[in-house]
Parts: structure tokens; C-alpha cells; sequence
């Protein structure tokens, strides 16, 4: 990556995000995220992103309702349409989209197919590193004095 490029989608996005078919029960869905510690799933049909299936969803739209998570299929509570970002999308930009939007997960899709996913985490563990690179650089003043 060359140090005048800005960072894009594709050098923080997490590959192979995890995916279910919108007949997949909230209950495998909340089994799924616990055992993989994410926050979200992508629903596929047919090779194609139909939907996401967030931590929020499970509280809002099961739990918060009363539904039963082992009647409950994805195609049922999934977010719809799908928010996603292309890998050239620059970080700033989906950081951007993501605020002005209120989500928390973003699908990375090249084409059609699904590539990666960014998760807010993603890019707020970025932000030490980047905050360091401006005062190395000298764009933020001299870096904050540590307290002992």
C-alpha cells in the first residue's frame, strides 16, 4: 500500500463474513454470532446478498416483540435493502456512510459477490494508529502528555 493512497474498504474489511440463508431460525442466527463473536450475519439466497441480520434485530425484532427465535427465520427480521460498499470505497467514506446512517455493519460486494464486511470495530481500531501517523507527520500539534 503506498503511504499516499488513502485507506480503502478492502484493506480493513474482514474476508469470508459469515453467512445464512433466509430460512435460518434467530435461534441458529444468535447461536452462530455467539460462538463466532461477531455482531452480525449476511443473508445469501441463490449466491446473492438479500439481507443482514444484526445484534439489533435479534433485540428489536424478536426479543423486543415476544417471537419465538425457533420460529423466526432470517428472511423475517433481516435488514432490508442491503447498505453496501464496493473494496475501493475509502474508509473515511464508508466511516462516513455508516454514521449518517446509524449501522453498525457494512457488506463489502465486488460485483455481486460478496467479499468482505466492515464492522464499526474495524474502523474504530484504526483510529490509535491513524491519530499517531498525524503527529508523526506534524498535522496534530504535539502528541497528548501521559498523566502518571
Amino acid at each position: 500500500m503506498s503511504e499516499d493512497r488513502p485507506l480503502l474498504a478492502r484493506d480493513i474489511m474482514v474476508t469470508d463474513p459469515i453467512t445464512v440463508n433466509p430460512d435460518t431460525t434467530v435461534y441458529q442466527i444468535a447461536k452462530i454470532m455467539a460462538e463466532k463473536n461477531i455482531g452480525s450475519v449476511i443473508v445469501v439466497e441463490n449466491g446473492r446478498v438479500v439481507g443482514i441480520v444484526t445484534e439489533e434485530d435479534l433485540i428489536r425484532r424478536v426479543l423486543a416483540e415476544g417471537r419465538d427465535p425457533n420460529r423466526t427465520r432470517a428472511g423475517d427480521i433481516m435488514s432490508r435493502p442491503v447498505v453496501h460498499v464496493s473494496p475501493d470505497t475509502e474508509v473515511k467514506e464508508v466511516a462516513l456512510l455508516m454514521a449518517r446512517l446509524g449501522i453498525g455493519h457494512i457488506p463489502v460486494i465486488e460485483g455481486n459477490k460478496l467479499v468482505g464486511i466492515i464492522a464499526e470495530y474495524d474502523i474504530i481500531r484504526l483510529t490509535p494508529d491513524l491519530i499517531e501517523l498525524l503527529y508523526v507527520k506534524g498535522k496534530l500539534g504535539s502528541p497528548p502528555v501521559e498523566l502518571e
